[in-house]
């Protein structure tokens, strides 16, 4: 028994002591509680990619960037995530014209952008998009209701059973600007595609 009125340092010093007097090869150990977090991302728990109006949302934007990374492993991974996280992640893009459609492709399986060969670019998306400011993960935001969606998912974005997953449309250059309002463009349709195959897929869905 751990007396829980005491530090937990000092309740572990308790128990070692009494492991000692016992000769006991048991110990059992208090932990200090949590600290709480301010603006943590799982706390957070955002369904607008099943309930945004498209059109509305795709009206807000003007233009985006998207610079599509060259897929490498290796030094070569590790050198760009390091000038990527000097910069700073943004879910609109950012300073390396990276976001949201870099997480998504990378979640997809599109994109074979990982450090070791054996690593899964699905499980490296998800770690960095916890990189990403609060102001872009905290507020509810249909691209980051889809990200957060295929983060705890990947049955839904990546493998066999997520065959029917939208992809971005294949674009003839590696970066791309795109005007919102009235076109037709990969980020757009991806948009206008991926809302529907959730919602086929809201009974497998965890929050």
């Amino acid at each position: 028994h751990v007396d829980t009125s005491l530090n937990y340092k000092l309740a572990n010093r308790q128990q070692y002591l009494r492991s000692l007097s016992d000769c006991s090869g048991i110990m059992l150990v208090a932990y200090p509680s949590r600290a709480p977090l301010d603006q943590e991302f799982d706390r957070v728990v955002d369904q607008s990619c099943l309930s945004a109006d498209q059109e509305s949302f795709l009206g807000k934007f003007e233009n985006i960037n998207y610079r599509r990374p060259p897929e490498v492993n290796g030094l070569g991974a590790v050198t760009l995530l390091n000038k990527w996280m000097a910069h700073g992640l943004r879910l609109k893009g950012g300073a390396d014209d990276l976001g949201f459609l870099f997480f998504y492709e990378m979640m997809t399986g599109a994109l074979n952008f990982r450090i070791l060969s054996t690593d899964s670019p699905h499980n490296l998306a998800a770690l960095l998009l916890r990189m990403l400011p609060p102001k872009d993960t905290q507020p509810s935001s249909f691209l980051m209701s889809v990200l957060r969606v295929f983060a705890r998912n990947p049955a839904l974005c990546v493998g066999y059973s997520a065959a029917d997953c939208p992809k971005v449309p294949a674009v003839e250059t590696s970066m791309f600007k795109m005007m919102f309002k009235g076109m037709d463009n990969p980020f757009s349709r991806t948009c206008k595609e991926v809302q529907p195959y959730l919602h086929r897929k809201r009974g497998l869905i965890s929050w």
